[in-house]
C-alpha cells in the first residue's frame, strides 16, 4: 500500500455548482502538528495542593486557536468580508472565524476530512483483518 508524508489539503466551494464562487483549501491538524502547537500554547507549573506537587497546566486558548486556524485553512479564493477582498494570512484567517457563516463553514468542511479519514481508517482495518486470514487480498478503496 502506498501512503503519502504530504498533507496537502483538499479544496470546499462555497457553491459546488460554481467553484467561481470561492472556497477554502483546508487540511486536517496533524498529531505532530496538534503537538507542537501544544508546546507552544501550553505552560506546565507545578504547585502543592494538599501536601502534593501537583502539576497545574494553563493553555493560551487565543494562540493555540490561531495556530490550529491557520495551519487548517491553507488557502482561498473569493473570500471578502464587507465587500473587501482578502488575502489568506494568519490574521485575516482570525477574522473571518469570528464570522458565524464563515466559521460553521469551515467547521463543516473540517468535520467533512475527519469522517472521511475516520472511514478510511475502518476500511483499511477492515482490509488488514480479512487479508491476514489469508483468505482474501486486500481491497484499498478511495473514501
Amino acid at each position: 500500500m502506498n501512503f503519502e508524508s504530504k498533507n496537502s489539503g483538499r479544496w470546499f466551494w462555497f457553491d459546488d455548482k460554481s467553484p467561481d464562487s470561492g472556497g477554502l483549501c483546508l487540511r486536517i491538524l496533524t498529531v505532530d502538528e496538534s503537538r507542537r502547537i501544544d508546546k507552544l500554547t501550553t505552560k506546565s507549573k507545578f504547585k502543592p495542593i494538599r501536601g502534593q506537587m501537583t502539576e497545574i497546566k494553563t493553555v493560551d486558548e487565543e494562540l493555540r486557536d490561531r495556530l490550529v486556524w491557520d495551519y487548517c485553512v491553507m488557502d482561498w479564493k473569493g473570500v471578502c468580508l464587507d465587500g473587501k477582498s482578502l488575502e489568506p494570512n494568519t490574521d485575516t484567517k482570525v477574522l473571518m472565524m469570528k464570522n458565524n457563516t464563515f466559521a460553521v463553514f469551515f467547521l463543516d468542511k473540517v468535520s467533512e476530512l475527519n469522517d472521511e479519514l475516520e472511514m478510511s481508517k475502518e476500511l483499511l482495518e477492515k482490509n488488514l483483518e480479512t487479508s491476514s486470514s489469508g483468505s482474501v487480498e486486500p481491497i484499498v478503496k478511495d473514501a
